[in-house]
């Protein structure tokens, strides 16, 4: 039925208040309880994106969520669909915050829940875009250069918990070695109060303490040379890995990565193609399955 004239009105402040200019403030759905019509219209007083009107198959708690997340977007976020799941609502809702476009709700026609969570996967990665459902071939591409990058991170976090290792092999040979010079000053201190029974025996209860605390250090040390050793066995593993990749799929910077985190210097990754990696790793012994 027409609206009121309270609720016209009402609306009418809304349009006045938002400085978007031309912005549509839709009317009061049939739908739409009074409390849920003025939450819209006091989220439209200064929402840049058209706040849709509460839609035939969203409940209060649905209704709820859009405008919570509607007020941290700047495009609009589309009613819930026709047998559109409550999760995928909510995962949509949330992945709207950060898009530059309308992300398209889901189409039980077009698209599976399983094609709607790769497609959410896909717009979270490339929040630039707008993805129709249904669209397989943007959503595959950038779901496997999602993943590339991912195996790329994991790379990079093995090679940083190997550099880690290496310098707490150091840091406790450094400690021993401390240790053993603490030792030997104290045992030479002793041979000089050898006269003295009360200094003597002071000195031998400091070399005894001493002596503990080295082996402690060299225990320690040998704990971090036995955890480096199994650093340096599995990062021999990781270089010495087949890995499978794609020449023609894999991401260029993608590539890059794996080459360094098998151990190819950054400097000799330095070409301009992926093709030229692929002899890069050829040199430096990377083993690569190449299909």
């Amino acid at each position: 039925k027409p609206e009121d004239t309270k609720s016209f009105l009402r609306r009418m402040v809304a349009v006045k208040k938002n400085e978007a200019a031309g912005l549509l403030v839709m009317p009061r759905a049939k739908a739409e309880t009074a409390e849920q019509f003025e939450a819209r219209m006091a989220l439209c007083e200064a929402c840049p994106a058209t706040v849709f009107a509460r839609g035939a198959h969203e409940d209060p708690t649905d209704f709820k969520a859009r405008l919570d997340a509607q007020s941290k977007c700047r495009r609009p976020i589309m009613c819930r669909s026709d047998g559109e799941p409550a999760s995928l609502f909510r995962r949509r809702c949330a992945v709207s915050r950060a898009c530059l476009d309308v992300v398209h709700p889901y189409d039980a026609a077009r698209e599976s829940a399983d094609d709607f969570t790769r497609r959410m996967d896909a717009q979270e990665a490339a929040p630039e875009l707008s993805i129709a459902p249904g669209d397989k071939k943007v959503v595959g591409s950038l779901v496997r250069e999602s993943a590339e990058e991912g195996a790329a991170a994991m790379a990079e976090e093995i090679a940083a918990k190997l550099r880690l290792e290496e310098e707490a092999k150091a840091a406790a040979a450094s400690k021993e070695e401390a240790a053993k010079a603490e030792a030997a000053a104290i045992s030479k201190q002793r041979q000089r109060q050898d006269s003295m029974d009360d200094e003597a025996e002071a000195a031998k209860e400091a070399e005894e303490r001493a002596a503990k605390k080295a082996a402690a250090a060299a225990a320690e040390a040998e704990k971090a040379a036995e955890e480096a050793e199994k650093a340096e066995k599995a990062k021999a593993l990781w270089k010495k890995a087949v890995e499978k990749v794609d020449i023609n799929s894999i991401g260029f910077m993608a590539l890059k990565q794996m080459l360094i985190s098998k151990g190819v210097p950054p400097d000799a990754v330095k070409v301009p193609n992926k093709f030229m990696l692929k002899e890069v790793a050829a040199k430096h012994g990377v083993n690569i399955e190449w299909s």
